[in-house]
């Protein structure tokens, strides 16, 4: 029987938001027979940890048999790790199966970090991506290789069973740092005064002197699905709510959102921006629009039908249940099988 491993380096702490679906990947491998590769004093950096660790990976190379199968999430940011997993690519006997969670080049919009990225991936045959967009960049930087989609980041929680209708309330869930768009939602309220805009998320609070704009506060990763509120769940990024620009916009077309499983696990048929991937499955699957603006918002609800909306909630829930189960991440693998 072929032995499967993974290599261990997310699901010991407790995350908000995107950190949850690196954990979650973790688990669900476990759960499914992969035995973890976990280095020792993880979040100890002494000498004697560090000699420990260094003794721990030669070990494991000795011990892992031939024709083993090793998972890992990329990219990995221990040095100790990312020694461990050039070792295992020298290995011809090994079946090392990197799963993408960023491409950091890309998302920081930084040249010389892709470069080493690119260089990097090469190294490795088999993958999981994100997506098709995702797929077509690897093959175009890194050269035919063998892969398997996740669709949807799986998220281990309970679908919500909140009842959910069709209004002009939006929520927004994620890392406030980053989404700066959201200090700016006073000018799309402005021209848009139907609109109500629940916000989530770790970060600096909004200050955000709107009726229409609340700031909900943070909640645990796996609590949001049943408390987060509206009729919708939007999926935007960076500092300008009229448009997607700058890396935000070049690094949309190739990474599936998390929030976009949360949204879907708490019945939210979800807003996306058109150019990004996770607007093309919310086309795809017929669980929510895409725009091009924040400020094509109440146009574009108002033009949802609510037999649409409940069309979108029906085919969110089949959604649903498989990534609360994990059944992407399964999926994916058997891909590449």
């Amino acid at each position: 029987m072929q032995k499967k491993y993974f290599i261990k380096q997310y699901s010991f702490e407790q995350y908000q938001h995107g950190g949850v679906g690196y954990s979650d990947i973790e688990i669900i491998l476990q759960r499914n027979n992969y035995l973890p590769i976990e280095f020792p004093y993880h979040n100890d950096t002494g000498p004697i940890a560090k000699l420990r660790r260094f003794l721990f990976l030669y070990r494991s190379l000795r011990k892992l048999p031939s024709h083993a199968e090793v998972v890992f999430l990329y990219p990995a940011y221990a040095r100790i790790i990312q020694h461990f997993i050039y070792k295992l690519s020298k290995r011809k006997d090994i079946k090392l199966i990197c799963i993408i969670g960023d491409i950091d080049g890309i998302k920081d919009d930084d040249s010389l970090q892709l470069k080493q990225e690119i260089k990097e991936l090469k190294k490795f045959r088999h993958f999981i991506v994100h997506n098709k967009g995702m797929a077509d960049w690897l093959a175009n930087h890194v050269g035919q290789v063998n892969y398997g989609t996740l669709r949807f980041f799986d998220f281990l929680t309970a679908p919500a069973t909140v009842s959910r209708s069709k209004t002009y309330a939006i929520a927004f869930a994620g890392n406030l740092n980053k989404s700066s768009f959201v200090h700016r939602l006073p000018s799309i309220t402005a021209t848009q005064p139907a609109l109500h805009f629940h916000i989530y998320g770790p970060g600096e609070t909004p200050v955000v002197p709107d009726r229409n704009i609340r700031y909900e506060g943070s909640y645990p990763s796996y609590q949001m699905p049943s408390v987060i509120k509206g009729s919708f769940g939007l999926i935007w990024d960076g500092p300008n709510p009229e448009q997607m620009e700058g890396s935000f916009a070049s690094y949309m077309p190739y990474m599936t959102h998390h929030k976009l499983s949360l949204y879907i696990l708490a019945g939210l048929p979800v807003i996306a921006a058109g150019i990004s991937a996770s607007g093309q499955l919310v086309t795809q699957y017929q669980i929510g629009i895409t725009v091009n603006s924040l400020a094509e918002l109440q146009e574009a609800i108002d033009n949802i039908t609510p037999a649409q909306y409940e069309t979108m909630i029906s085919n969110m829930r089949p959604l649903a249940l498989a990534i609360s189960q994990g059944k992407n991440l399964l999926s994916a693998l058997r891909e590449i099988q």
